[in-house]
């Protein structure tokens, strides 16, 4: 019988997509949805043998960058970022898989682990996924901007 997959969505940056799209172009990979699904199992199983305080984690989640879309009130529009273009980026995960890279995430002191204020709420799934494009690009030596190793913090 066929693993049971949930589906979630995370908003990355146009350019960490496009990244992605190179990762899954190299000898090994086969769709954008398996490797996105592949980067998060690796990204838990890097993450849960590290001390929290010593995890790495992406640039763009301590700046929260790019900046969520601005909801205009009583209307059914958003105004994006016209300096940091975002995409949607499906991921299909096991169950449990979410939550356990949510645990893993980076989150800024004072941050809801769920839910918050729209200015102070933590993207935890999209830590994860950002974090793990950035660490697959180091090891597979991709290191043309805007992902690269120096964008990993710890």
């Amino acid at each position: 019988m066929a693993e049971k997959r949930f589906d979630t969505n995370v908003t990355i940056p146009k350019s960490a997509l496009d990244r992605l799209s190179e990762i899954v172009r190299m000898p090994g990979y086969k769709s954008r949805d398996q490797t996105g699904r592949y980067l998060i199992l690796k990204y838990i199983e890097r993450n849960e043998i590290i001390p929290a305080d010593d995890r790495l984690t992406h640039i763009s989640t301590v700046m929260r960058h790019p900046l969520p879309p601005i909801r205009v009130p009583n209307k059914d529009i958003a105004i994006l970022d016209p300096v940091a273009p975002t995409r949607g980026l499906k991921l299909r995960l096991p169950e449990g898989v979410s939550g356990q890279a949510r645990s893993l995430a980076f989150r800024l002191p004072g941050q809801s682990q769920f839910r918050g204020p729209s200015d102070y709420q933590s993207r935890l799934l999209t830590d994860a996924a950002m974090t793990s494009i950035a660490y697959e690009c180091c090891e597979l030596g991709l290191t043309r901007s805007p992902i690269r190793p120096s964008m990993l913090l710890v």
